[in-house]
């Protein structure tokens, strides 16, 4: 130590005041160092608190076959996690222990967790079974169309296997709509008049506890599953519905609630940014112009699509909270999905075009179109969203513009093949071709499939934008950490995880 101390005195006396304040700012940081790593090492998510959700849809029964809306998706998920889910676009399972295909791609063998329900009984594959075989004839019709061709075999308590009669790539992914129900309670469950009570049986991190009613708003409770693996932190989850969006954001501004999510508030007040950690989320959706092949020619597209402004678009319509997207898949979505990055070299220019396109008045879609009429000249015609469907049958229009929701793993044959809208009015054999080796074909290398689809669909659309899913956490909160959800009902997929600082 008495050479240490000698060592720093002859470097002042030689007035090497560079190399002392070098060895200065040296033993500084190690010393930071050393105090960060004590306090990483000290410092651990604590266990209890509450935290409080604003929603704005109305609840009805929180029925787990057949949910209504968004709200209800995203509770039932706490209490029944799907069979599989994506944790930022990466397959996960709270209940797969392992999981392996056949060669031929037509059956699904897997082997469940050891694992119990939330009032202590064995969660087995005899639930898995009753919950498939109910899931399969009262669930929501999607459900019913795409496990249509899919029969469940039981080994033992633990093991089982899905059997499929046909080749389908989306069958992994399709799980994520399937949840295991316990068999003993929902035996004789009245899904018509459906009892709350039954929530309190659940595999999630948290089941239900309460439901009470106060003027216009409605509270519902959930509380710790003290079964499920690993503990939460949190004690309860509380979720308070509003009766409008303004009325949920009114409290998020009050700090009556910790969350909200959904809101498409651009122009927030600077005490939202103080009190709220705000996150944009990436989900598999764009907005975009979809043209009539037999109305409007390819170069019309074209240069509508060199054109355009992107950048633009986002700035003055979405503030900043969006991103720009050049094709089928924004950046982000391509990030995840691994595709190569598209681009164009953009004119940039304001260039009149004879386009008359259909826009449904709500969400942004007027203010975009205005938006491209007073750039681009674009004729509009705004229409009520319900009278959408009727359009795109009878394909009486130049130009729609209008946002698809891909899901994830990404499926857009409904939208562009003729086995669905066929919104560009094609008849294309090679397209039509691909759109089949993409759900059916195993040796298919889907990422490139994609791309190629894509590289066609660019010459009837123009892609313009992928708006964020802005998500309000009140920073006393931590453990979120999503930046990619398939859909909004999927970000409390490691709610175990969230605690209070």
């Amino acid at each position: 130590m008495n050479f240490f101390f000698l060592k720093i005195r002859k470097i002042i006396l030689e007035r090497k005041i560079i190399d002392f304040l070098i060895l200065f700012l040296f033993i500084l940081g190690v010393g930071f160092l050393f105090y960060y790593l004590s306090l990483t090492k000290t410092i651990k998510p604590k266990i209890g608190g509450i935290y409080r959700e604003g929603l704005f849809e109305t609840l009805n029964s929180l029925n787990p076959l057949l949910p209504k809306n968004e709200s209800e998706k995203s509770i039932l998920n706490i209490i029944y996690p799907p069979l599989v889910e994506y944790d930022n676009g990466v397959l996960i399972s709270k209940f797969l222990k392992s999981y392996y295909f056949s060669p031929d791609y037509l059956t699904l063998a897997f082997e469940l967790k050891d694992l119990k329900w939330s009032d202590g009984s064995e969660l087995t594959t005899d639930d898995l079974a009753f919950s498939f075989d109910l899931f399969k004839k009262s669930g929501p019709s999607d459900f019913i169309n795409n496990f249509r061709n899919v029969e469940i075999k039981i080994i033992d308590k633990k093991r089982a296997e899905f059997h499929l009669k046909f080749n389908d790539n989306y069958f992994l992914s399709s799980l994520k709509n399937f949840k295991i129900l316990p068999a003993k309670t929902y035996a004789k469950a009245d899904f018509d008049n459906f009892n709350l009570d039954l929530l309190k049986i659940g595999s999630g991190p948290f089941v239900f506890d309460s439901l009470k009613t106060r003027n216009d708003l409605t509270i519902i409770k959930l509380k710790r599953n003290t079964f499920y693996q690993p503990q939460p932190y949190l004690d309860e989850i509380h979720f308070y519905v509003f009766p409008s969006a303004k009325a949920a954001f009114d409290a998020l501004i009050l700090k009556e609630i910790d969350g909200l999510a959904g809101i498409n508030y651009f122009d927030l007040p600077q005490n939202v940014y103080f009190n709220y950690q705000i996150y944009s989320i990436t989900l598999p959706r764009v907005i975009g112009l979809f043209f009539n092949s037999q109305k409007v020619k390819p170069e019309i597209v074209n240069v509508l699509n060199q054109a355009i402004d992107r950048q633009k678009i986002v700035k003055d319509i979405f503030k900043d909270k969006a991103e720009i997207s050049f094709g089928v898949f924004s950046p982000k979505v391509r990030k995840v999905l691994n595709l190569d990055n598209l681009n164009f070299n953009s004119t940039s220019a304001s260039q009149k075009l004879s386009l008359k396109i259909i826009i449904p008045s709500s969400y942004f879609y007027p203010d975009i179109g205005r938006w491209l009429k007073e750039h681009y000249g674009l004729e509009t015609e705004f229409i009520k969203p319900e009278d959408l469907n009727e359009i795109l049958t009878g394909k009486d229009y130049e130009g729609v513009l209008s946002g698809l929701n891909f899901n994830y793993y990404p499926s857009i044959v409904s939208f562009f093949s003729k086995l669905g809208y066929n919104i560009n009015n094609l008849d294309d054999v090679d397209l039509e071709r691909g759109f089949q080796d993409l759900i059916t074909n195993p040796q298919t290398k889907i990422n490139e499939k994609l791309m190629a689809i894509e590289k066609k669909l660019l010459r009837f659309n123009v892609f313009l934008t992928n708006p964020h899913y802005l998500y309000f956490l009140n920073k006393n909160i931590a453990g979120f950490d999503q930046f990619f959800l398939p859909a909004p009902e999927f970000r409390f997929i490691k709610l175990e995880f969230w605690y209070q600082k």
